[in-house]
C-alpha cells in the first residue's frame, strides 16, 4: 500500500511535469513574440523547478518503500516493482467480515501482547506453586550395612531423615512469588484493555475512511487528468489567467493526492485491525 500510493504521486507529478513542459515551450514562443510578460513566465518557470523537486523527492520515496518490500519479500536486489492497481475499491471491499464485538474478543484471545503476558502469568503461577511444595520438607531414605564391625556379624540398618521447617517455611519465597502472580494479573489485564482500545480506535478510523472514500466522486477524480489538459489550453489561448490556471494545477495535485492517501490509510488501517486481532479481515 505504501508503495502503491508513492508510486501514484510519482505517476501524478510526472503528469503534471509534461503539462508544464508543454506549456513552458509555448510560452517561450510567446515570450519571444511579446505576447506575454517576463514576470508570467517565469512565475510558470518557478512552478516547474519546484515540481522537479517535488518529484525527485517521490521518486527517492517510492525508492524506499520499494526497498523495504523487495527486502520483506526477499527478492533480488535488481528486481523493480511496479504496481498499477489504480481501479475504484468495490463497495463490497470496504466492509470489513468481522464485526466489532467479534474483534475485541479476537484481541482478548490472540493479540501478541496478550499472548505474552498470558505466558508471563503462566509461569509467575507455576512458580507460585513451586514455592509453595518447598515448604513442605522433603523425605530421605537411607540404608547401611555393616559386616563384622559391630555387635552384629551382620548388620543392616535402614533410616529417613526430614528437615523440621520449625523457623523457615519458605514463606518469603511464597510471598514474592504470590506478588509477581498479582503482577502479572494485573499485566495481563492492561495488555488485554491497551489491544481492545486499540482495536476500537483502529474499527472507526477504518469505519470513517471507508466512509470518506465512498463519498468521493470516482468519476470526478478520473475526468480530472482531462480537465488538467484543457485548463492548460485554456491558459495558453488566454481563456483563463495565470492565477486561475496555478490555482486550478495545485487543486488537481491535492485532489489526487487525497484520494491516493485515503486508499492507502484503508489498507493500513486494516492491517493495524489485522496485527491487534492475530486475524486476517
Amino acid at each position: 500500500s505504501e508503495l502503491l500510493f508513492h508510486q501514484n504521486n510519482v505517476r501524478l507529478l510526472r503528469q503534471q511535469q509534461n503539462v508544464l513542459s508543454q506549456l513552458i515551450r509555448a510560452q517561450e514562443a510567446q515570450l519571444r513574440n511579446g505576447n506575454i510578460s517576463k514576470a508570467d513566465f517565469y512565475r510558470i518557470k518557478a512552478l516547474d523547478l519546484s515540481l522537479r523537486a517535488e518529484l525527485n523527492e517521490a521518486i527517492q520515496e517510492s525508492n524506499e518503500a520499494q526497498k523495504e518490500l523487495k527486502t520483506l519479500m526477499l527478492l533480488p536486489a535488481n528486481t523493480a516493482l511496479f504496481l498499477s492497481d489504480t481501479a475504484p475499491l468495490p463497495s463490497q471491499a470496504l466492509v470489513l467480515n468481522q464485526t466489532l464485538g467479534s474483534l475485541l474478543t479476537l484481541a482478548e484471545r490472540q493479540n501478541p501482547s496478550v499472548q505474552v503476558a498470558a505466558l508471563d502469568l503462566k509461569v509467575s503461577e507455576a512458580e507460585h506453586t513451586l514455592e509453595r511444595a518447598m515448604r513442605v520438607p522433603d523425605l530421605r531414605f537411607n540404608t547401611n550395612y555393616d559386616r563384622g564391625g559391630n555387635i552384629l556379624l551382620n548388620f543392616v540398618g535402614f533410616g529417613v531423615s526430614m528437615d523440621l521447617p520449625v523457623f523457615d517455611r519458605n514463606r518469603g519465597n511464597i510471598k514474592a512469588s504470590q506478588m509477581r502472580v498479582q503482577q502479572s494479573r494485573h499485566l495481563h489485564a492492561l495488555r488485554v484493555n491497551e489491544a481492545q482500545n486499540e482495536v476500537v480506535k483502529s474499527y472507526k478510523d477504518y469505519q470513517q475512511l471507508a466512509d470518506f472514500y465512498q463519498s468521493i466522486d470516482a468519476n470526478y477524480i478520473n475526468e480530472l487528468d482531462e480537465v488538467l489538459t484543457g485548463v492548460s489550453r485554456n491558459f495558453q489561448g488566454k481563456n483563463i489567467s495565470l492565477l486561475e490556471f496555478l490555482d486550478f494545477f495545485d487543486a488537481f495535485k491535492e485532489n489526487k493526492l487525497l484520494y491516493f492517501d485515503t486508499i492507502r490509510g484503508l489498507e493500513s488501517k486494516k492491517e493495524e485491525l489485522n496485527l491487534l486481532t492475530g486475524t486476517e479481515l
